[in-house]
């Protein structure tokens, strides 16, 4: 990915750094479509070079990245002329982000449901894995956790799902299907579980430990052949 910047002439010293950082931080802004105050950029190597100077050349960020990442890397300030590419530099910098993401407003245990008043809106730095991250609460409301989650925690949806039709412990009716026969029975639900999945029901009749399809929050489908 690249963007092309028409930037002033370049000198060497503090003032070439500083139009270097304004061209960098230009452009990771616009690809992670952010507003420059919201870019961290530490910069492990500048160019020491004097670059071309003057208002026809063009000055262009280039990286090597197919999608935009954080943290450590390595991009490029290529010069244009009128015609053709004529000197290019590279820039490493370690990159990070100062974002709005969703955080726990209180502990929640495995399993707990999301609502509006479990979560709000906290402003960090990130340096890693930020595609993971739940920016809005309406993404979040009404999944559950996978796992516990501290108080102040970012949400992420590698540790949030949906919630299951039926939960581990729930009392459900059992039909059993052979053929035309089909015979009822009460059981109990031993693990979470969707629409049309296959949970481990408990039936009370045979006492005996079955898998069965859900049909319904009420009901579990146990095929016998």
């Amino acid at each position: 990915m690249m963007l092309t910047l028409l930037l002033p002439v370049f000198c060497i010293g503090a003032e070439s750094s500083k139009l270097i950082e304004d061209a960098v931080t230009a452009y990771f802004a616009d690809i992670f479509h952010l507003s420059k105050s919201e870019i961290r950029l530490k910069y492990i190597h500048l160019p020491k070079e004097a670059l071309p100077e003057g208002e026809n050349y063009r000055y262009l960020v280039e990286s090597k990245q197919t999608l935009p990442r954080l943290g450590y890397q390595t991009i490029w300030l290529k010069v244009y002329d009128n015609q053709s590419l004529i000197k290019q530099v590279p820039v490493t910098v370690d990159l990070s982000i100062w974002i709005d993401v969703v955080v726990a407003a209180k502990k929640m245990k495995r399993g707990e449901k999301i609502e509006q008043n479990k979560i709000s809106i906290k402003r960090i730095t990130i340096s890693r894995d930020y595609r993971n991250l739940i920016r809005e609460p309406d993404s979040a409301v009404g999944l559950i956790t996978k796992q516990v989650v501290k108080e102040g925690e970012p949400l992420k949806q590698s540790i949030l799902r949906e919630p299951p039709d039926v939960f581990k412990g729930d009392k459900v009716n059992v039909k059993l299907v052979s053929g035309d026969l089909v015979v009822t029975d009460k059981g109990e639900v031993k693990e979470d579980g969707l629409i049309g999945e296959k949970v481990k029901v408990y039936c009370e009749t045979t006492r005996k430990l079955v898998y069965g399809t859900v049909q319904s929050p009420e009901l579990v489908i146990i095929q016998i052949k």
